[in-house]
């Protein structure tokens, strides 16, 4: 038995495939996996139960990577080959069954989509594996006694990313003698690269109160440490896909994305937008090219949904 998955390049969009890969882990529980994906995904997999190869797809001209994953995968027959990129290559392997994604205009979530296209009888949860070695080797990064906001300020594009003195704002709301988390820590986390942009919130926040994560962990450690976190606040990006899969209460802020489709999938999770929807901020960043489309969304607006959603989440507890 062996179950080849081909997924997306963009990370938001491979963490809410996950749920169909581990659709069909349940079904051949046993079964060596092949993941193929882009190479800014592929950790998401690296504990993930059988695997036995990552494939990374490199995109090349006249889409020449899909001859070449072709070549690594012709030679073998395969139990599932489940394509969420919906390539011609999964009709050109030898398969017991095949799972293809084809455009769908449903106006559901991408996650229910998924399950609707590739016949399954419910949405496929987002789901993500860690090893027990590393959770051990995390145990210790985040105080046991006391509850840690975690917040992703930034995302793949500027437009999509709530003011950082909104953010400053908020974190010190939820934070102060009289908010949601009175003793709270805030988690930060961003890539390397975005450390510039996060910097005003790193240094406005008392230094005592901050877990500075920016740039220091991998995804499946970022992963790991949102399961312990008592809250989680961010843009659209791929980090709140992966809060929502980690079972933290998850806020997510939208403005030029639609929700409709990308808002985070969980129990626990929710979202809040801007007074516009996506499509009218849209026009407006082609007309003007302001990259400023998310300061409608006010500190209250955000503050409340934060109140509402950990309220929901106290209520559904056993």
């Amino acid at each position: 038995m062996s179950i080849l998955f081909i997924t997306c390049s963009r990370l938001g969009d491979a963490i809410l495939s996950t749920g169909v890969l581990e659709t069909a882990r349940r079904a051949l529980p046993e079964a060596p996996v092949v993941v193929a994906c882009g190479p800014i995904a592929a950790p998401l997999f690296e504990d993930w139960p059988h695997l036995e190869q990552i494939i990374e797809i490199h995109r090349k001209p006249f889409s020449a990577h899909w001859a070449l994953l072709w070549r690594q995968t012709i030679a073998r027959r395969w139990d599932w080959v489940i394509d969420i990129r919906g390539s011609a290559l999964s009709y050109l392997l030898r398969a017991q069954k095949r799972l293809v994604w084809r455009s769908s205009s449903s106006p559901i979530h991408h996650v229910e989509k998924l399950g609707q296209v590739l016949g399954f009888s419910e949405p496929p949860l987002p789901t993500l594996h860690v090893s027990s070695v590393r959770r051990e080797r995390l145990q210790n990064l985040l105080p046991p006694h006391r509850p840690v906001i975690a917040v992703a300020p930034v995302a793949s594009w500027r437009g999509k990313e709530w003011p950082q003195e909104n953010f400053i704002a908020l974190i010190q709301r939820l934070t102060s003698s009289q908010g949601l988390f009175p003793e709270g820590l805030v988690a930060v986390f961003a890539a390397p690269s975005e450390r510039d942009r996060v910097k005003p919130l790193l240094e406005a926040l008392p230094q005592d109160r901050v877990l500075d994560f920016v740039g220091k962990l991998d995804l499946l450690d970022i992963f790991t440490l949102l399961q312990s976190c008592a809250f989680f606040i961010g843009n659209d990006s791929g980090l709140m896909h992966m809060a929502a899969a980690s079972g933290v209460p998850t806020l997510g802020l939208f403005g030029p994305s639609p929700a409709i489709h990308y808002a985070p999938y969980s129990p626990k999770a929710s979202y809040v937008r801007t007074p516009e929807d996506d499509k009218t901020l849209m026009r407006r960043f082609r007309a003007t090219h302001d990259h400023d489309l998310m300061r409608s969304l006010s500190i209250e607006k955000v503050q409340e949904s934060v109140w509402d959603l950990w309220q929901r989440v106290q209520e559904d507890r056993p």
